[in-house]
């Protein structure tokens, strides 16, 4: 028997002591000591989006701002911080 075929429910929404999980679309290289530079698929743990343009995000033991426009929205993971 085959079961019918359902979408995925949507994401759970973002609470605290949760982050998101984005991959990085292109390779960054920081051009202050604020900001992480990153490479091309890098998963990137965003813990603050107040700035629109400039998130602060978390990869390996590094934190330190993005710019927003480098990660995709696509497959955005939800996780627990």
């Amino acid at each position: 028997m085959s079961q019918p075929h359902r979408p995925a429910p949507p994401p759970p929404p973002v609470r605290k002591g949760q982050v998101q999980a984005f991959e990085a679309m292109g390779s960054y290289k920081a051009k202050r000591d604020c900001e992480l530079s990153f490479e091309e698929g890098d998963i990137l743990f965003v813990l603050d989006r107040t700035d629109a343009n400039w998130w602060q995000a978390k990869i390996d033991n590094k934190t330190g701002y993005i710019p927003s426009n480098y990660v995709s929205s696509d497959n955005v993971k939800n996780a627990h911080h």
